[in-house]
């Protein structure tokens, strides 16, 4: 949830082309959350049918996400009250919405299989111990993303 939440506050891409099928007005809201939520319950709902990677290995899709950070960065983020100076090197908005769906769906995704594989890693007399400690975890997350949104415009001024 900490990378998802970092953009979820304070996103605010702006369409490079008049011609994009999504006015200009509403682009942030419909990327940021129609996009956003909708692939995020997807990912989650997922998790029904297919269970990959295994616990063992799930620290490794979910260190990857932080990829996500420097792409949504170098895509046509506009903070208001501050002046860019990054870059932008991801002009087309349909680059934009792909690295969108792969972050949201692997935040609903991801998040779930963590939940689910918590107490079942662990002895039978533990796992309500390691359910809560989950919960707490989503928990931390959750508050330092949207913590951590209020520096994330300023990445772009460095």
């Amino acid at each position: 949830f900490f990378i998802y939440l970092i953009f979820f506050f304070f996103i605010d891409i702006r369409p490079n082309h008049n011609d994009f099928f999504i006015p200009d007005q509403l682009f942030t809201s419909i990327t940021c959350f129609l996009i956003f939520n909708l692939f995020a319950m997807l990912g989650s709902l997922a998790t029904s049918w297919v269970q990959w990677p295994k616990p063992k290995y799930l620290w490794i899709p979910v260190s990857m996400r932080g990829a996500f950070l420097p792409l949504f960065l170098f895509c046509n983020y506009l903070p208001k009250g501050v002046q860019r100076t990054l870059p932008i090197l991801i002009t087309n908005e349909w680059i934009y919405w792909i690295i969108a769906v792969v972050m949201s769906f692997s935040s609903g995704y991801l998040s779930s299989l963590g939940m689910m594989y918590a107490p079942k890693t662990v002895s039978p007399k533990y796992q309500t111990t390691a359910g809560m400690f989950a919960a707490a975890m989503l928990i931390t997350g959750i508050f330092s993303g949207i913590l951590f949104s209020f520096l994330f415009p300023y990445f772009v001024i460095f």
